[in-house]
């Protein structure tokens, strides 16, 4: 590649990528309320006491009130974990269900489940998911150095702050 068309790669992933943050960051407006699932080494306890003490979001304790949610994994096992908070909103068509039947059949025909039905814990990154369309509204990376509460908590502050600047930046 030469010096020219990498240029032009870079300079437009760098474009693509404050689109996404622009589009991505806008939607946190209209967040008011969260709830958190549980998350590895009770950082989901760290970070509502201080998105509360903060005045970022109304931490809910009830699902049902939530704008959105923080998790920290994605996938199969999350959507598996919302159809069952939020059974109404994701009502699915009877081809969806015969494809998703279809999905999990072997090939002698017996069934077998794909995957992770349990939440797994997290290895550091965390999201904020729209509880009515499951995006991604906002995301970080910032593992834990251990699993001794004042790391955790020092996470807790990392991920809060960054949240913070997120959050002010939008309501510009």
């Amino acid at each position: 590649m030469n010096a020219m068309n990498r240029r032009t790669s870079i300079a437009s992933t760098l474009l693509a990528g404050l689109v996404f943050s622009i589009l991505g960051h806008a939607q946190l407006k209209q967040v008011q309320t969260v709830y958190l699932l549980p998350m590895g080494g009770g950082l989901d306890q760290y970070l509502a006491t201080l998105l509360v003490e903060r005045h970022l979001f109304q931490v809910v304790t009830d699902p049902q009130r939530a704008d959105a949610i923080f998790v920290d994994r994605i996938g199969a096992g999350l959507e598996e974990k919302l159809a069952e908070m939020y059974p109404d909103e994701k009502k699915k068509s009877e081809s969806d269900k015969e494809k998703d039947k279809d999905k999990k059949a072997d090939f002698s025909g017996n069934t077998t489940r794909v995957g992770n039905t349990n939440l797994q814990r997290g290895k550091g990154t965390l999201f904020l998911i729209d509880r009515r369309n499951h995006t991604v509204l906002w995301s970080v990376y910032s593992p834990s150095r251990s699993a001794q509460a004042k790391d955790i908590h020092r996470n807790a502050e990392s991920i809060t702050r960054k949240l913070a600047l997120a959050v002010a930046e939008v309501k510009k």
